[in-house]
């Protein structure tokens, strides 16, 4: 399972692939070119419909770890994502949003999302 995420231009900014196979929820980002792994995310959950998920994310560029958190909705449209757990003082680093429906969505796979970056976090 692979999933690309463009920029506001249409430009591919990295690429999402899905680890088979495994006992855990796993995904691999890799830069645009699609060989260049930038970080893992692994999830101990296999439910997709959770409204509060924390992920570790191995940054493979500098070998150190982060604690990630999204809260929201899974009917929503909305979420947080923060550094840290949210239950220790976890900073809130961005807003994902998405309209109930749009245009894009209409070609069965594609869902557009729009993301809001916390200012000096980018």
């Amino acid at each position: 399972d692979k999933k690309t995420l463009y920029d506001a231009n249409g430009t591919p900014v990295w690429i999402m692939k899905k680890k088979m196979m495994s006992l855990y929820h796993t995904q691999h980002i890799y830069f645009a070119d699609g060989n260049t792994l930038l970080f893992d995310i692994s999830t101990k959950s296999m439910m997709s419909v959770q409204s509060h998920l924390q992920a570790t994310v191995s940054n493979t560029l500098v070998g150190n770890k982060i604690r990630v958190t999204l809260e929201g909705t899974w009917r929503g449209y909305d979420a947080c994502v923060y550094l840290g757990d949210v239950d220790k003082g976890g900073q809130p680093v961005a807003r994902v949003s998405r309209r109930a429906y749009n245009v894009t969505q209409t070609n069965g796979d594609s869902q557009a999302y729009h993301v809001e970056v916390a200012a000096g976090v980018d």
